[in-house]
């Protein structure tokens, strides 16, 4: 009799480890597909500022020669909910100057052709804008001002002849990215622009201006990103009222995409076949552990 109380005992024992491994599996096997899946299915809004006329010498905003770029940010195939990037883009009203006003509801910050220096009240606001998650997208000849925001050592200003500007890291995520791939030696051209001497042990060097500098580069401090480049021009798709050839490239195109995407994106986006194989991986050493079990 006592005997088969505890073999009774025993098999409840057994039946209740069996029940609880299964329930741990799925539970298991439901994070790693959330887990998989659910950078895919991420969809938010983001929130882009910038100069308005008055202190930009380019308006990202009005001025016609962005206007391809702007179409970029808000074709909802690129960018949206059912675009290459989950985020949607959205301009807030451009801006005079930079507060902590100004910043509380942005998430990606555009400084271009500014007509003044950034103050140093403004540097500090930015940093601590980039260093709260924020993302600051720098494209202009005053590359230079931002150098020490960044730990990076300025260089000077090329006005001499035009420059074939070359990628130097093809896994920069300006270079390779959602809009695009750019192999080490692609090159466009550059007229008078700025650039860094160094980019220092926050950044990564992407572009060399085809001489002696870093045209292009990207820095992470804190949980945010920036994205220095020392020339707007090449991004314009046509000079208002000036008669010269616009410089938007399809290259110089997918850099700002790119850039864009890379600022867009805090969180590393992982691969899906390398997370579906992880996710797989994983749940079949669940499994083997949970036959074993059975056994």
């Amino acid at each position: 009799m006592f005997g088969e109380v505890v073999s009774l005992n025993m098999n409840k024992l057994i039946t209740r480890e069996k029940n609880m491994s299964r329930k741990s599996f799925q539970l298991v096997l439901i994070c790693l597909l959330t887990t998989a899946f659910a950078p895919f299915a991420k969809a938010g809004t983001i929130n882009v500022l910038s100069l308005d006329a008055s202190r930009s010498l380019v308006s990202f905003t009005s001025n016609s020669g962005y206007s391809v770029l702007r179409s970029d940010l808000l074709n909802p195939s690129k960018f949206g909910p059912d675009g290459i990037v989950k985020e949607q883009i959205i301009f807030l009203p451009a801006v005079t100057g930079i507060t902590e006003d100004t910043l509380a509801s942005a998430d990606i910050f555009f400084w271009l052709a500014s007509s003044a220096k950034p103050s140093n009240a403004e540097l500090e606001l930015l940093h601590s804008f980039v260093s709260a998650g924020g993302g600051l997208f720098v494209f202009g000849n005053s590359i230079n001002d931002f150098a020490a925001t960044f730990n990076a050592m300025p260089g000077g200003i090329h006005g001499g002849a035009w420059l074939n500007a070359t990628i130097t890291d093809g896994f920069s995520p300006i270079a390779t990215g959602p809009f695009g791939s750019l192999s080490p030696g692609a090159t466009f051209q550059v007229p008078y622009h700025g650039y860094l001497a160094d980019v220092g042990p926050n950044g990564k060097a992407a572009i060399n201006d085809g001489g002696p500098g870093v045209l292009g580069a990207t820095f992470e401090v804190g949980s945010g990103r920036a994205v220095l480049i020392g020339d707007e021009e090449i991004f314009l798709s046509s000079y208002p009222g000036v008669p010269a050839a616009p410089l938007l490239s399809e290259t110089s195109r997918s850099i700002f995409l790119n850039s864009v995407a890379y600022l867009a994106t805090p969180a590393p986006i992982p691969e899906p076949a390398t997370t579906l194989l992880l996710s797989t991986g994983i749940a079949s050493l669940a499994c083997t552990k949970l036959r074993r079990r059975k056994k």
